[in-house]
């Protein structure tokens, strides 16, 4: 890459809107904190939009002036980007699930249960008493084993396994479900090796049309006219 001087077009203010402005579109969620956490990160991508447009650069050795942001700059804005609006789809996916499971009425579905909790057999023994089979060395106890249920951490709980009980219990429509896929997808390549593929193709390069996807899976997931009924 050659030497490049970096500018912002205009004065180079930007106003950020409060907080309250995101929250209200996301006002259908029921955890607070999380809707919070969605509103900064807004926040931040529509600040990321306006440094797309207003990033210029001068290539010092062509001598060439007033160029937009190009490819070499631009991509990292574009994976930051994807990365957050994964993160903004599946922390108000977790929040709605997890409301469902936390209401523990009779109308929960197995798989929503399924998808917080995990199941864990342990041996209790009945007897400190050792026993030993005649003519072998081996010994064992007389016990029985008991299934344990416990709720999973924020955590381990998966984007996938969200997507699919989402999708089962009609939380999402179809045409939902496989654009939050495919969104779920692009932001894991480029947390793996997957990335080096992109980066060697050009046909699988992330570009501004990836990011304007991303936001639009994510406006058409965060409608309660067609979601979370």
């Amino acid at each position: 890459m050659s030497t490049r001087k970096i500018f912002i077009e205009g004065n180079g203010h930007y106003d950020f809107k409060p907080l309250s402005h995101y929250e209200e579109k996301w006002s259908f969620l029921h955890d607070y904190r999380r809707k919070k956490i969605i509103a900064q990160k807004l926040s931040y991508l529509e600040f990321h939009r306006h440094l797309l447009n207003k990033i210029k650069h001068t290539n010092l050795v062509e001598g060439s002036l007033d160029m937009s942001i190009d490819f070499d700059l631009s991509v990292g804005f574009i994976q930051t980007d994807i990365l957050l609006i994964g993160s903004i789809c599946e922390g108000a996916l977790y929040s709605q699930l997890r409301h469902r499971y936390d209401r523990g009425s009779r109308t929960t579905k197995k798989s929503v249960q399924d998808c917080f909790e995990v199941k864990e057999k342990k041996f209790e023994s009945l007897s400190n008493q050792e026993f030993k089979k005649e003519g072998s060395d081996t010994s064992f106890k007389i016990g029985c084993y008991r299934t344990e249920t416990k709720q999973l951490q924020e955590y381990a709980v998966s984007f996938s396994n969200l997507l699919k009980v989402a999708k089962s219990i009609s939380l999402i429509s179809s045409d939902c479900f496989g654009r939050l896929d495919l969104l779920r997808k692009s932001r894991n390549t480029i947390h793996s090796g997957e990335e080096a593929r992109r980066q060697s193709d050009e046909r699988f390069v992330f570009s501004v049309a990836d990011r304007e996807e991303a936001l639009e899976t994510m406006v058409i997931f965060g409608d309660p006219k067609s979601n979370f009924k």
